[in-house]
Formats: structure tokens, C-alpha cells, sequence
């Protein structure tokens, strides 16, 4: 899958795949493979997770990238990146995604 979420298809073209399960994307792919093939028989099987990585700036030791574990939150990704500086303030903690920008109590 690409970074948009789509994936490139023979005969069917690009496809919306993120968001969706293994199951609802066999029947899905099943229905678009049905205008040109009789009776398709698709198997989706995952054989990977990509990581889901998020950049961690400003006041903190290690600014850079920070691999997201199952439920980590916003803390948390603070302290994989080494924790705040001495000289930060933690009530300026934001977080922003896609360009929206939230501010946290930490």
C-alpha cells in the first residue's frame, strides 16, 4: 500500500485500501474484478505492519522520529525521544495533526 492509503490494481485501476479489513477489501476487490473476470476468487492476506512513526521537536533531548507502540500517548512519545529539556516549559506542549494544533496538559 502506498503512503495515501491506495493501491495500484491490474484491470481495476487505484483503489482506497486504508481503513479497510482483510475481509471487507476481498469483497470489495471481488466486486470490481467482477466487471472483467467471471466468478474472481481473491485472497487478501496482510504481511506487514508499517510502523507508525511521528516526529517529536522543539524542547525536547532527541528531536526526531519516534516509532508509535500500541496505545502510546503524546507523553510517552516525549520520553522515547529522551525526555524534555531543563528549559522547557511543559504547559506549551502542543500536538498537531494535519495541520490542526492541539494543546495538552502534560
Amino acid at each position: 500500500m502506498r503512503p495515501d492509503g491506495k493501491i495500484s490494481l491490474q484491470l481495476v485501476d487505484e483503489v482506497q485500501a486504508a481503513g479497510q479489513t482483510p475481509a471487507s477489501w476481498m469483497i470489495f476487490s471481488q466486486k470490481k474484478y467482477a466487471k472483467d473476470l467471471r466468478k474472481p476468487v481473491i485472497t487478501v492476506i496482510v504481511k506487514s505492519f508499517a510502523s507508525q512513526r511521528v516526529y517529536v521537536g522543539g524542547e525536547v533531548n532527541r528531536q526526531g522520529f519516534v516509532n508509535l507502540a500500541p496505545g502510546m500517548n503524546p507523553l510517552q512519545a516525549v520520553i522515547e525521544a529522551g525526555g524534555m529539556k531543563e528549559t522547557a516549559d511543559p504547559r506549551l506542549f502542543s500536538s498537531s495533526e494535519r495541520g490542526r494544533k492541539t494543546s495538552l496538559s502534560l
